[in-house]
């Protein structure tokens, strides 16, 4: 009887060490991808925005980069007649406050 309680004790503790190195294994294999992720996007989120930065500033695209586009362009120039438009209409509506009563 102390053989095999002897035997049953032994196999219950490599089942709880096999267990135990599955569970490590699959936090090893879980971890070592996201660890990787961390310090490439760390490595891009310091380096990119600089490169980004030198490559969009450069002398020769400044007249591009400056140019109005044609849909701000004309909705600017519809918000000058807009504003025109209101500027004659208070006047007309001043000009009502100085007629007499009749």
């Amino acid at each position: 009887f102390s053989a095999v309680s002897s035997q049953s004790s032994a196999s219950s503790g490599i089942n709880a060490e096999y267990g135990y190195f599955t569970i490590i294994r699959k936090q090893l294999q879980d971890s070592i991808p996201k660890t990787i992720m961390h310090f490439m996007v760390s490595h891009l989120s310091k380096n990119l925005s600089s490169y980004l930065i030198s490559e969009l500033y450069t002398e020769d695209r400044f007249d591009e980069l400056l140019r109005e586009s044609e849909s701000v362009k004309k909705k600017r120039e519809g918000a000058s007649r807009m504003l025109d438009a209101l500027a004659e209409a208070q006047k007309v509506l001043g000009s009502l406050r100085d007629i007499p009563d009749v």
